[in-house]
């Protein structure tokens, strides 16, 4: 119970106004003044990546790489730095909440998304912070 509830202090401090965090006006709005977030604009099954997989303390059991789990709309995800991960036209970006029901995608989950659905949660992320 404690790690759920310091994954979940940890995650509300990512979301936190982060628009105190970049002061750059002209840049697009990031994180810590690099890490790139979004906020999902739709529901999504995607398929776990993360070599060894994740274990998912909600469900007390382990998600093996291959498996898939759901990503809710307005979750917060981040992407990841090594895009090589990721085919043409798809970006690989990581959960930033942690997982609350047995098929919610764990924190950190590794995935991959289409492009144009990164950059619409980028822009949520983006008109959400701007406010």
């Amino acid at each position: 119970m404690k790690k759920v509830l310091l994954a979940a202090a940890l995650t509300s401090m990512l979301a936190v106004p982060a628009y105190a965090l970049n002061a750059q006006t002209d840049a697009p709005p990031t994180l810590f003044g690099s890490l790139q977030v979004g906020f999902l604009t739709k529901d999504m099954d995607v398929v776990v990546l993360n070599e060894g997989g994740k274990y998912h303390i909600a469900g007390l059991k382990h998600l093996a790489q291959g498996a898939t789990c759901t990503v809710h709309k307005d979750q917060l995800i981040w992407k990841h730095p090594q895009q090589q991960l990721a085919a043409d036209g798809q970006t690989a970006v990581r959960v930033g909440r942690p997982a609350f029901a047995k098929e919610d995608c764990p924190l950190g989950t590794l995935f991959v998304i289409p492009t144009v659905d990164y950059h619409a949660a980028h822009e949520a992320y983006a008109s959400a912070v701007t406010k």
